[in-house]
């Protein structure tokens, strides 16, 4: 398995300028990740369980609130279709 070429100058600028973390920083971090570790468990635990705490799919849940870029180009064209063939 090959290193990635930036992993000695990587090491290096570590070792040159080393990142200095207070500890009211870590404790805030450590608290921020036990938010990020929950969600991941609440998604993953259904692949072990069978459970899943999430809404089944719907994809025209969403369909009020996003923009589909190809559908309104192609309503577009057809919108110009219409006023040439008119």
């Amino acid at each position: 398995k090959g290193k990635p070429y930036c992993e000695r100058q990587s090491h290096k600028a570590n070792s040159n300028v080393p990142l200095i973390v207070r500890n009211d920083t870590r404790e805030r971090l450590t608290r921020l990740n036990q938010v990020d570790i929950k969600l991941y468990h609440e998604l993953s635990d259904c692949l072990d369980s069978g459970q899943y705490t999430f809404p089944k799919w719907d994809p025209n849940r969403f369909e009020l609130h996003t923009y589909n870029i190809t559908r309104a180009k192609a309503a577009e064209k057809r919108a110009k279709a219409g006023k040439n063939n008119g």
